[in-house]
């Protein structure tokens, strides 16, 4: 892994938030009740009365249907204003962390849970894994079939992970053929039967446009007596992964330990 990888992932922050489509309406309901407040200042100052409770309390009975109409009208069109805009800056937010191609989360967003499952997994003091895949041969497919071939296999790829996960695995592209998983409450040695799984699906997912398709995966895992480190995680998928590839592809390899890797890592 280059250094400036490992700074990246080490630099991420994991942030929970309510929906913009949600939190900017009530934001804007909550500026639409200066309106009513504006009348009343406006009609005070047109009277050149002393500013008081009383008068306050005065106007509302007297005029109730004025301040009620100017109140929830103004709510109603700031709620929408509200909502427009934060669907939009939630539109622009996913298209940020979604890979256009596969509809997967995308480099930045798989950063950003990375940091968030290996925190979850050192509190409950649990496992995780990552597997490391790789569509093999996509350059074959590229050039003996067309862009589109390979599209078509990467989009395979990425509807096998998909199918073959579980619901609380994290999948996403980390770029170029490469895509990651992350198996939480996974030991290698139980990601290994998962990462075989992939293989079986993927064999019986090949088309006539795209031909055979066969993945390598590296896998690594962080067990709860082991730092929890985002780069020296990747790091070992990374080199299980090369090793899978140096033995002649479709096939998933699980790395060594961490007590067994050199210090550099």
């Amino acid at each position: 892994m280059r250094p400036d990888e490992t700074a990246r992932f080490l630099r991420v922050r994991t942030t929970v938030r309510l929906p913009r489509r949600f939190s900017y309406p009530l934001f804007g309901v909550g500026l639409a009740q200066g309106a009513p407040a504006g009348l009343l200042v406006v009609r005070n100052l047109a009277s050149s009365t002393p500013l008081g409770w009383g008068w306050v309390t005065g106007q509302l009975r007297g005029d109730a249907l004025t301040y009620i109409y100017v109140a929830v009208s103004t709510s109603i069109a700031f709620a929408l204003l509200g909502w427009l805009l934060g669907y939009k800056e939630d539109e622009l937010s996913r298209r940020s962390t979604t890979d256009a191609l596969t509809g997967l989360p995308n480099r930045r967003h798989l950063n950003e849970q990375l940091r968030s499952q290996l925190k979850r997994a050192q509190r409950d003091g649990s496992p995780l894994s990552m597997l490391l895949v790789d569509l093999d041969g996509l350059k074959s497919i590229n050039d003996a079939k067309g862009h589109e071939a390979g599209d078509l296999a990467l989009v395979t790829v990425a509807r096998t992970l998909r199918s073959a996960s579980r619901e609380s695995d994290v999948i996403g592209r980390w770029g170029g053929d490469e895509f990651i998983l992350l198996a939480p409450g996974s030991t290698a040695e139980e990601a290994l039967e998962l990462a075989q799984r992939i293989r079986q699906k993927l064999r019986e997912a090949e088309s006539a446009e795209t031909g055979p398709l066969s993945v390598s995966v590296g896998i690594a895992d962080s067990p709860p007596d082991a730092p929890r480190v985002a780069g020296q995680l990747y790091a070992q998928a990374d080199i299980a992964l090369y090793q899978a590839k140096a033995a002649g592809r479709d096939q998933a390899v699980v790395s060594k330990r961490y007590s067994e890797l050199p210090p550099s890592l």
